[in-house]
């Protein structure tokens, strides 16, 4: 009983990171590649850094981010996306 007590904060953890990283693969794809992807992360790390946000906040810096450095196909790609069935997010 102890041992699965141990276990589950790095299960919840682990599964909290592995839908992170398929939310960010999932946007990166739909925006067109790392190439256009890759300085917003950049941009959300040095925002983020050190800092617990909510998927909200996320998608408030990630929409404003693209609205500033991005095209407005970049913005209508981010629109196009179902948030509420996206996988992971």
């Amino acid at each position: 009983m102890v041992a699965l007590f141990q276990l589950a904060p790095f299960t919840t953890v682990r599964r909290t990171l592995t839908s992170s990283l398929t939310g960010f693969f999932w946007t990166e794809r739909t925006l067109g590649g790392l190439d256009v992807f890759l300085p917003y992360v950049k941009d959300y790390v040095e925002t983020f850094m050190g800092k617990s946000i909510t998927t909200q906040d996320w998608k408030d810096h990630l929409f404003a981010y693209y609205r500033t450095h991005g095209t407005k196909d970049d913005v209508k790609a981010l629109d196009s996306i179902d948030w509420d069935v996206c996988p992971s997010l």
